[in-house]
C-alpha cells in the first residue's frame, strides 16, 4: 500500500496534538451521501425535512417504471419515527471491501425549531476480517432540553501502523492488531438557546495487542513508544456545545460546535493520568435557494498533554465519533507524541 506524506502535524513540547484544517464539501442533487456530524443537527430556520425534495432514488424508478399504479408515500415529510436500513457495500484502505447493514432511524417533530433524534447502527464484516460494529445515538428531549450523546463500538481490528511524526515511508511494513471496546456517554442541557453544557463518562479499552512488524528497521516507534497488549483510558468528559442545526442526516444551513474536555484517571481504571482536548467546528452555506447546494467549513483540533496516552489512544486519523476525520487517507495515518 502506498502510504502518503502527512503535513498537518505541529508539535509542541509537553503537547502532542492534530489539528485538522477547515474541510470543504459541496453536494450536489444527482447524488447525496450525508455525511454524519458529531452532533447530527441542522439548522433552526429549517423544518424537519420540510423541503420537497425533487431528486431520485432506487425507490422513484421503482414507482416510475416498475409499479406504475403505486405510489410512493411522503412519510418523510411527516413528524414522526423514519426507519432506514439497507445493505451496504463499503470499501476503505484500513478495511478492503466490506459488507454490513446501514441503519438509520430517525425522529422528526412537528416543531420546526426541535432537533432531529437519530440512532445510527452499521456493523460490517470486511475483506481483512475485521469485525466493526458501531452504534451512535443522538437523541434530544423535548425542546430541545437535553441531549443524550452515545458512542459505543466494538472492534475486532488490524491497523496499518504508520509510526509518529508527519513523515510515513511508503516502504513501511507494519501493522497492529487488536480487538478494541469504546463506551463514550454523555448527557448535555441547554443553559441558553442552542447552548448547552454537560458530563459524561468515556472508556478506550484495547486488548489482544499485537504487532506484525517486517520492517522494524524503518518504523519501531510502537516498541519505543510502549510495547504492551492492553491498554486502557477512563475518565468523566466536560461538554460545551453549540448549534442552531436541526437535522443531522441533510444539514442545510447554521453553524455548530463543541468542546469536549476528558481528564482520565488512574482513580477510574486509566493506565496513566493524562488530559485530552477536541474542539470541533462547522459552518453551512447553503448555496442555492433550495438547499441542495451546501459548502461545509470543518475545523477540527484534538490536543492530548499532561501525561502519557497509550499509542493507540494518540490523537490520529479517523478515530473520530464518525471517523470522518483526514477521509481519504488511512486510518491512524497521523499520530503524535509528548
Amino acid at each position: 500500500m502506498n502510504k502518503p506524506t502527512y503535513g498537518l502535524l505541529t508539535y509542541l513540547v509537553r503537547y502532542r496534538s492534530l489539528l485538522v484544517g477547515t474541510v470543504c464539501a459541496l453536494t450536489f442533487p444527482l447524488v447525496t451521501w450525508a455525511q454524519a456530524d458529531s452532533s447530527r443537527l441542522a439548522m433552526h430556520t429549517q423544518a424537519p425535512l420540510a423541503r420537497t425534495d425533487t431528486s431520485a432514488d432506487v425507490w422513484d424508478v421503482y414507482y416510475r417504471f416498475i409499479n406504475r399504479k403505486g405510489h410512493r408515500t411522503t412519510e418523510g415529510q411527516k413528524p414522526g419515527f423514519h426507519p432506514s436500513v439497507f445493505p451496504e457495500l463499503a470499501y476503505a484502505l484500513q478495511t478492503g471491501f466490506a459488507v454490513g447493514l446501514n441503519a438509520n432511524l430517525s425522529f422528526t417533530s412537528a416543531d420546526p425549531k426541535q432537533n432531529v433524534s437519530v440512532i445510527y447502527f452499521t456493523p460490517q464484516y470486511t475483506q481483512y476480517q475485521q469485525v466493526i460494529v458501531p452504534v451512535e445515538v443522538n437523541l434530544w428531549t423535548k425542546g430541545n432540553r437535553y441531549n443524550i450523546v452515545t458512542d459505543w463500538r466494538y472492534y475486532d481490528y488490524s491497523a496499518d501502523n504508520f509510526g509518529l511524526g508527519d513523515n510515513s515511508r511508503a516502504d513501511v511494513d507494519d501493522q497492529l492488531k487488536y480487538s478494541y471496546l469504546r463506551l463514550y456517554q454523555s448527557v448535555l442541557r441547554q443553559v441558553a438557546p442552542n447552548f448547552s453544557v454537560g458530563i459524561g463518562y468515556s472508556l478506550d479499552y484495547h486488548w489482544k495487542i499485537r504487532e506484525e512488524n517486517n520492517t522494524p528497521q524503518l518504523n519501531n516507534d510502537f516498541q519505543q513508544y510502549e510495547s504492551t497488549t492492553r491498554t486502557i483510558s477512563s475518565g468523566p468528559t466536560f461538554s460545551f456545545q453549540y448549534t442552531n442545526r436541526r437535522n443531522p442526516n441533510n444539514p442545510q444551513n447554521g453553524f455548530f460546535g463543541s468542546l469536549v474536555f476528558r481528564p482520565n484517571l488512574r482513580a477510574l481504571g486509566s493506565d496513566h493520568n493524562w488530559q485530552s482536548v477536541l474542539a470541533d467546528f462547522r459552518k453551512y452555506v447553503p448555496l442555492s435557494s433550495d438547499g441542495r447546494h451546501i459548502l461545509t467549513f470543518w475545523n477540527v483540533n484534538w490536543l492530548s498533554f499532561g501525561g502519557q496516552a497509550p499509542y493507540l489512544d494518540l490523537p490520529s486519523t479517523g478515530w473520530d465519533t464518525h471517523s470522518n476525520l483526514g477521509r481519504g487517507y488511512a486510518q491512524d495515518g497521523l499520530g503524535a507524541e509528548t
